[in-house]
């Protein structure tokens, strides 16, 4: 992945994350928590299975949203982005 590829996909997280941010509740925000899963569960597979490096705002959401498909880690992660302190 060039940097390039990098630097657009962090602007796409972005406006994924300040999408959610706007998002009234936890219903709402549902489809766009379970987008970001999906990209989670990529940028973890192309870092470890193919060892591709990643920005740190990426490498965070590795991290930090690991286990998306339980509820409560969505509501906890709905909250910190609407403080803006996610990923």
């Amino acid at each position: 992945m060039s940097d390039e590829e990098r630097s657009d996909l962090d602007r796409e997280l972005e406006a994924l994350l300040r999408c959610i941010a706007k998002t009234g509740t936890i219903n709402a925000a549902e489809s766009k928590l379970e987008e970001l899963g999906r990209l989670q569960q990529l940028l973890a597979t192309v870092c470890f299975k193919y060892q591709i490096d990643l920005t740190e705002t990426q490498r965070r959401l590795v991290r930090e949203y690991d286990r998306w498909d339980v509820a409560e880690v969505r509501a906890a992660a709905l909250e910190a982005i609407r403080r803006g302190q996610f990923p």
